[in-house]
């Protein structure tokens, strides 16, 4: 059993690492050689997302995504793809930092959603 939670917390800090370094360094994504399930993707918004939904599920294509911080970075939406055996990776880091404010937060909403329509088509 310690095996697999330590092997398990390990692909969690693979998957945020991952999606900061996409977002740090501008790549458009990143493939790890695993599947990123649901409830790992659960554990690492829980432990590393910035919003109190934590995540959004979608249907198709199969993805998962919401905004967190990777140790002490800045907040950045991360996307998990996942088909089969690989999980494809990617982070975007919003054109400013927002605040707790309502107008923040819709900014912070409307960045989301064209994050997602972008990774849709």
């Amino acid at each position: 059993m310690f095996w697999n939670t330590k092997k398990r917390a390990r692909r969690i800090d693979e998957l945020a690492a991952a999606a900061y370094n996409s977002s740090f360094l501008g790549k458009e994504a990143i493939t790890l050689d695993f599947c990123a399930w649901t409830p790992m993707v659960k554990a690492l918004f829980e432990e590393h997302g910035t919003t109190e939904k934590g995540f959004t599920d979608f249907k198709e294509p199969r993805m998962f995504a919401g905004y967190m911080r990777y140790h002490h970075s800045y907040e950045f939406i991360a996307v998990f793809v996942y088909s089969g055996t690989q999980t494809l990776v990617t982070g975007f880091r919003p054109p400013e930092d927002y605040g707790q404010d309502i107008a923040s937060l819709l900014k912070k909403s409307t960045f989301f959603d064209q994050v997602i329509a972008l990774i849709r088509t």
